[in-house]
């Protein structure tokens, strides 16, 4: 949030995009069976919408995306960073391309991810809207950004 407000009093006219990675689980409405990471990421979801509609940061215009289950396995130039001791690169692409068949829905596959990512912060600022967008146009689940991505 230190960031956010930092970035967000920069005197500039033209709207300044802060984009979000949160998660997929994440929720601003908790219930007893949040997972703890969920509760937080909303928490910070919510702060950053509150933080936009300060007239102190009226040129602010946050995104926050809710990736699902990370997937490399197509984005070979990023290979030779994954850690050794990565999930992926224990299991290799066997595990996780199943998955990724039976349901496709939850992988977000790391290029178009950042292909999404980079969209968003080059945007004009607005709401977003359509399948996969609430917090008044500002959250993207992974089924948001995998329509936007075009997958």
């Amino acid at each position: 949030m230190a960031a956010a407000k930092a970035f967000a009093t920069l005197n500039s006219p033209k709207p300044f995009k802060f984009v979000y990675v949160s998660g997929e689980g994440a929720t601003t409405n908790p219930g007893m069976l949040t997972a703890r990471f969920g509760v937080i990421k909303g928490r910070t979801e919510a702060a950053l919408l509150a933080l936009s509609k300060d007239p102190a940061y009226s040129t602010f215009k946050p995104y926050s995306l809710r990736p699902a289950g990370v997937y490399p396995a197509e984005h070979t130039e990023i290979h030779e960073y994954v850690p050794a001791t990565s999930v992926f690169r224990k299991w290799g692409t066997g595990v996780f391309g199943a998955i990724g068949t039976v349901f496709p829905k939850i992988i977000s596959p790391t290029r178009d991810l950042g292909r999404v990512l980079t969209e968003l912060a080059a945007s004009d600022g607005e709401p977003l809207e359509g399948l996969g967008i609430e917090g008044e146009g500002r959250t993207i689940s992974n089924a948001g950004m995998r329509r936007l991505a075009g997958i």
